[in-house]
């Protein structure tokens, strides 16, 4: 691609993941642009920070015209903004979103450390009860139908997101099948380490509607499943 790689990552809290793939890139590539997008003023304010800190350290070179690290104030569930961002053509969406329920917010039930809970900001891990949520959709995966909505306006060629559970991957890829982007595209899930060999011919059988119609999804790497990835998008127009 002449023009470079575009890389924008939704729900970015402190910019753990713009920070580490601008710092995994910037001499690989020559036209750069990683883009870290939330709502938050004060998550902005860290990441700024955290941009700033790691350039004196030596860990980031320094962002210029070409090589480029932003970090973005926006509303993943505002028209307006996500409009705004479709302008830049963008190759690749990554999103760690908020997908804990409520339920897990407030007991637990081993899956979430009380650390957690006493440390992190709620906004950061709990989708807010009054966000749009369409049917067959529960509140804690609301972000990710928004962001296949968002895949389908900014059309990307790769996107990957992270999730919580063997369960909440059998929803949102539940999710992703009932979309017009699974017409596009391909889908597998990673583990932990996605690049290790782990168990031969995993998969995940979904029956996606009332005829039951099977579909199998490549489980990839060792380790828990942690997350999404969507590719082979064909668009006709990009």
């Amino acid at each position: 691609m002449d023009r470079g790689v575009n890389i924008i990552d939704f729900c970015t809290g402190t910019g753990c993941i713009p920070l580490g793939v601008f710092s995994s890139l910037q001499h690989s590539v020559d036209n750069l642009t990683v883009r870290g997008v939330d709502v938050s003023p004060v998550a902005l304010r860290l990441a700024q920070e955290n941009i700033a800190r790691n350039v004196r350290l030596g860990n980031l070179i320094k962002p210029t015209k070409h090589k480029r690290l932003d970090i973005t104030r926006a509303d993943v569930f505002s028209d307006g903004d996500m409009q705004q961002l479709a302008v830049t053509p963008w190759d690749i969406i990554v999103s760690n979103p908020p997908y804990i329920s409520e339920d897990i917010w407030h007991h637990g039930r081993g899956q979430l450390e009380y650390s957690v809970r006493k440390y992190e900001p709620r906004l950061a891990l709990v989708p807010d009860k009054d966000l749009p949520c369409p049917s067959k959709c529960k509140p804690a995966d609301v972000f990710y139908a928004r962001l296949l909505d968002i895949t389908e306006l900014l059309k990307p060629r790769v996107v990957l997101f992270e999730i919580g559970d063997d369960e909440q991957a059998r929803r949102v890829l539940q999710l992703y099948f009932s979309h017009p982007i699974a017409q596009k595209s391909r889908t597998e899930i990673w583990r932990d380490l996605p690049d290790f060999e782990g168990a031969k011919g995993t998969e995940i059988v979904l029956h996606l509607n009332e005829q039951k119609e099977e579909c199998r999804v490549p489980v990839k790497g060792d380790g828990l499943i942690r997350s999404i990835l969507i590719h082979n998008l064909e668009w006709a127009e990009r």
